[in-house]
């Protein structure tokens, strides 16, 4: 016999009430803001929807959780039921907090991979770094953006906004031009009010010939413009990523983790959650049966 609980997915009109969960987050604040200022999409599924203790957000792949491991949000992330449609796309679950982390490592067989946390000071301009080898360093627009993705080998782009259009009229980048040919490209993640996450990826025959830091300057030279403070994160076992960052001039922070399940396909269940009822202030209810 299953235990019976009830998840509540929160319509965007009342995000707001989740959001003092993820403040205390030391990493990845623009990602989350992003979705409460209505700049990124997101679902959000809480234990109460009236007053939330504990949240899972589910933005693009990657799934932030945040607030106390109670029960129900646990079997409700343990579970990944197919009937709610958005499992199927995790990548990743970041967890705010070592509650979490020892949490879903008790309820479920994910991995852990350390993740190291740079950000820029925002009292200091950016450095002065100019194009190798007679390449351009240009903004990314919609043309650029296919062709940096098709580049890179992997959609980033694509994945990280859905769609590419959506990119170019939210987000912003700058890729490295050797001809025609995109050598170098960093570009936002997420974008709040307030900060932007950056990736950033070099094409292998361009690596460590300075093409990434070219991009770097120029991406953290805008932000600085627009007044966003650049966030850099990297897996800590990315040794160049990290060197590239402290030679940029970042600032590191406080580490953290991310979980996922092997191959990054979660397990999903059938039949044990379904859709309740609708409210009038549209939450919705999952019932786990």
């Amino acid at each position: 016999m299953t235990t019976q609980f009830t998840i509540y997915e929160l319509p965007c009109t009342l995000f707001y009430r989740a959001k003092p969960l993820y403040a205390p987050a030391p990493f990845d604040q623009p990602a989350y803001d992003a979705v409460f200022e209505g700049r990124q999409p997101g679902r959000i599924f809480v234990d109460d929807a009236d007053a939330p203790t504990a949240a899972l957000m589910c933005r693009t792949y990657e799934y932030y959780v945040a607030g106390t491991p109670v029960p129900s949000l646990r079997a409700f992330i343990k579970d990944a039921p197919e009937e709610v449609g958005v499992f199927q796309q995790l990548y990743d679950y970041t967890p705010i907090g070592e509650a979490w982390v020892s949490a879903m490592l008790e309820d479920a067989p994910l991995e852990v991979i350390g993740r190291s946390n740079f950000q820029w000071d925002m009292r200091k301009p950016a450095p002065d770094i100019p194009a190798p080898n007679g390449a351009r360093v240009v903004p990314i627009d919609l043309a650029l953006a296919e062709q940096v993705d098709i580049a890179l080998g992997i959609p980033f782009l694509q994945l990280s906004w859905n769609d590419r259009r959506t990119f170019v009229e939210h987000g912003f980048g700058y890729c490295a031009l050797q001809g025609d040919e995109v050598a170098s490209a960093i570009y936002a993640i997420a974008v709040s009010s307030a900060g932007v996450i950056v990736g950033i990826d070099t094409v292998e025959k361009y690596q460590r010939q300075g093409y990434g830091s070219a991009v770097s300057a120029a991406f953290i030279r805008e932000a600085l413009k627009r007044g966003l403070q650049t966030v850099w994160d990297t897996d800590e076992e990315n040794f160049r990523s990290i060197a590239m960052a402290k030679k940029l001039g970042f600032v590191e922070y406080e580490p953290y983790k991310e979980l996922f399940p092997p191959e990054r396909k979660p397990q999903l269940s059938h039949g044990i959650w379904s859709r309740g009822d609708t409210r009038a202030d549209g939450v919705t209810e999952w019932v786990r049966h």
